[in-house]
């Protein structure tokens, strides 16, 4: 138990003077009481316990412990701060030498070994610029090759796949016909409106208007790739908010789908 204590009081003393203020005040009461130590480890062989005692109690006697403790504490804060005011010139020094005279030595002697800052600042940013557009370029790339297969899937999904067929009699293949969608996206590219036809869808995708009596919209009303929902603007009735139908979607994707591989 003795032995636990001991340690105990030791590794306190030791946390104690690793703290900067407590070291400081502990170096600073060992050398206003150097006398005391000193003569402790060299008293003559001939001094007896009482003259030790004699000398110690008169030692703490003309230099009372508390007061002696309360002006080492002062004296260590003023340690403390010169030390730290000290080591602060010291950095203020290296930091001018290092990053002030040197580079303009550097600037002088071996100008290609050194980049200005703003040069450096400027060649970092526009790095992080081109990063940053690469990423963006990249994820457009994927989101595209996902919309591209999410089309694909959708096309094989809603389109019938109908094989040739072989007569027997005249030994003539017979082609498959086209579904309506694939017949309805020919027929408009046959007549040159599947510009018009992404314009329109194109509006109502961004739940912009129509105008109802325009020709084109006219036409693919009729043929049932659009729909109005409700009456837009002063109630005038001439420009509707439209929906595509499910007709109207299988074209759209038959357009992109187009698009993309053209």
């Amino acid at each position: 138990m003795i032995k636990d204590l001991l340690i105990s009081f030791k590794d306190n003393i030791k946390s104690k003077s690793a703290n900067p203020l407590f070291g400081a005040i502990i170096i600073v009461w060992l050398v206003k009481n150097w006398n005391l130590f000193f003569s402790l480890y060299y008293f003559e062989p001939k001094a007896s316990l009482v003259e030790k005692r004699a000398f110690v109690i008169e030692h703490f006697t003309a230099r009372p412990f508390l007061g002696t403790l309360l002006w080492c504490i002062g004296e260590a804060f003023i340690v403390l701060a010169l030390s730290y005011l000290l080591l602060n010139a010291a950095r203020l020094i290296i930091n001018l030498f290092e990053k002030r005279l040197t580079p303009h030595i550097y600037k002088l002697t071996d100008e290609k070994s050194i980049v200005l800052k703003s040069k450096y600042d400027a060649l970092e940013n526009e790095r992080k610029r081109l990063e940053k557009k690469i990423e963006e370029e990249r994820d457009g790339r994927l989101k595209l090759q996902e919309d591209i297969e999410r089309l694909e899937k959708r096309l094989a999904s809603t389109t019938e796949i109908i094989e040739p067929i072989k007569d027997e009699n005249s030994n003539q293949t017979i082609q498959p016909t086209p579904d309506v969608a694939q017949r309805m996206f020919e027929n408009l590219k046959k007549n040159n409106e599947l510009a018009n036809f992404e314009k329109a869808t194109t509006e109502i995708i961004n739940q912009g208007p129509l105008k109802k009596d325009t020709d084109y919209v006219i036409e693919f009303t009729t043929l049932g790739l659009i729909r109005p929902t409700k009456m837009y603007g002063d109630g005038s009735g001439n420009y509707y908010i439209y929906t595509m139908t499910d007709l109207g979607i299988k074209v759209r994707d038959l357009l992109i789908l187009d698009r993309i591989s053209g």
